[in-house]
């Protein structure tokens, strides 16, 4: 990789949510790495150390609350806007200690079609984005079912919302549950599940989200999936994505935004040493 290519790379709050921030910036700094991801509950938590963040790191971003139950839109669209006026508060409270990019699961109606709130979505996604606008900040939504569950439908809502401020966050784990769900947001058991080749389609999925996004990627969260039952947020080092090819397109297409470490907590800091030490060779 060319000197050139440096990607912010960082660490989720949420691993180690009783680490207090000069746990959390010491860590960071000791691999050089020069971004977080903090969520508000901790914000609020840490309240009077915080500023650490955003005195020693170059990149703050901000997770927001799902707000809805399982993540999902509701099914009355009035409640919409009173979600949209607990987030405009959020993010102006985030943005305030100095966070300048915001992650946000977009979610679906489960037992509806896209079809049946496409425009919806893609409506409140827009006000999504303009409330980042405000305060000189961005939102990337994440990568799920099924608003931007695909490369080809992320681009299509992407260019539907056509807000300079909204643009996607790209979690690299999230792939397997597209798999595994149909198309009303339900699961499915997808017979690929745990086999080659649905290990070959994940990583595939993966980059072309990437290639396919392209510059509409804000943010990045990084993990791994293990091998016999795909389970998520495991350490980057060791499971079924490689991330090689992913790497790849980002440096073509210079890619500057942060990449978070978005691990499972397991009571250490194991974890997240052997994934910092596997991202080194990215840097």
């Amino acid at each position: 990789m060319s000197n050139m290519y440096d990607p912010k790379f960082g660490l989720s709050v949420s691993y180690q949510a009783n680490a207090t921030p000069e746990e959390y910036v010491g860590r960071l700094k000791r691999f050089g790495f020069t971004a977080a991801e903090l969520n508000i509950p901790y914000i609020e938590k840490h309240a009077d150390g915080i500023s650490l963040f955003r005195d020693e790191l170059r990149r703050l971003s901000c997770h927001l609350p799902h707000d809805r139950p399982h993540k999902a839109l509701a099914s009355d669209p009035a409640e919409d806007a009173r979600v949209l006026e607990r987030q405009k508060r959020n993010i102006e409270l985030a943005a305030s200690v100095g966070c300048r990019t915001f992650v946000f699961h977009l979610g679906n109606v489960v037992g509806q079609r896209l079809e049946d709130y496409w425009e919806r979505s893609v409506v409140f996604a827009r006000r999504l984005g303009e409330l980042a606008r405000q305060v000189d900040s961005v939102v990337g939504v994440e990568n799920c079912l099924p608003v931007v569950g695909r490369a080809e439908v992320a681009r299509r809502f992407l260019d539907a919302v056509d807000h300079e401020n909204l643009g996607m966050t790209l979690d690299t784990g999230h792939f397997w549950s597209i798999l595994q769900e149909n198309d009303v947001g339900r699961h499915k058991e997808n017979p690929l599940k745990c086999t080659d080749e649905g290990n070959r389609l994940l990583n595939t999925m993966c980059t072309d989200m990437a290639r396919t996004v392209n510059t509409k990627i804000f943010n990045i969260h990084i993990h791994n999936l293990r091998y016999e039952d795909w389970k998520d947020h495991q350490p980057v080092d060791h499971g079924v994505m490689q991330y090689d090819d992913l790497f790849a397109v980002l440096e073509q297409q210079n890619y500057d935004r942060a990449v978070i470490i978005e691990i499972g907590s397991d009571g250490d800091w194991s974890g997240f040493e052997s994934s910092a030490a596997y991202l080194q060779r990215f840097a």
